[in-house]
């Protein structure tokens, strides 16, 4: 019943975000830039514009999914969001995807477009999830590397064991040296710091030592 009271409500939400988005002639999607993947350690517009984009997408993914779930009455609705949802891939793919990589090829763009499954094709999708293993694991000055901020966090962890790489997920989850979750308990901290070099702040502190920004691994 909770589910059937909000579900009217959600579909005005992603209606609106249509609206905002209609000036949105490539990706179709909403493409505001402010503060996006917040407390990215590499911070880009463009990767904020596709953090946006990325959520409106995934809200019509919900509304897919939940209309599925609510049964046969809602049957159309979940047609209609079929359609929509796959409008919003392709529209995904064609804003972001260029020079073989999707935005700048920082880790939220492309954990972005393998979560939503924007390739269009197999072989990109292996290509796509190549780079992002490639962006975690050769830098030897900190592999396993985290590069990503307060959204995408959560969709790093959720792209690696969807793909199949949960020994990625956990090598990132059991690190110890900074930028890592362990490395705030390696400091002592009893709680998740605002960002991930907040825990090495001297007094007086910039940031917050008790903050859910990238608590998403829990």
């Amino acid at each position: 019943d909770l589910a059937r009271n909000m579900f009217p409500g959600v579909v005005k939400y992603v209606s609106y975000l249509d609206w905002v988005a209609r000036d949105s002639t490539v990706s179709g999607l909403v493409s505001f830039v402010e503060f996006g993947d917040w407390l990215s350690p590499r911070p880009s517009k463009i990767v904020d514009e596709m953090s946006s984009a990325f959520n409106h997408a995934q809200a019509i993914r919900i509304v897919r999914d939940t209309a599925i779930a609510l049964d046969e009455d809602n049957h159309a609705v979940a047609q209609r969001y079929y359609t929509a949802y796959a409008n919003a891939q392709r529209g995904f793919h064609t804003a972001y995807f260029r020079n073989g990589t999707y935005g700048n090829g920082e880790q939220a763009a492309l954990v972005y477009a393998l979560y939503l499954g924007s390739m269009p094709t197999k072989a990109l999708s292996e290509v796509v999830l190549a780079q992002l293993l490639d962006s975690i694991q050769s830098d030897p000055a900190c592999r396993p590397c985290l590069l990503t901020g307060i959204l995408s966090t959560k969709w790093l962890m959720e792209t690696l064991s969807l793909y199949g790489r949960t020994d990625v997920a956990l090598s990132l989850a059991l690190k110890t040296e900074r930028p890592s979750w362990g490395h705030m308990m390696v400091m002592n901290a009893t709680t998740i710091s605002e960002s991930w070099g907040s825990v090495d702040e001297l007094p007086p502190l910039r940031t917050s030592r008790s903050h859910p920004a990238l608590a998403s691994i829990g």
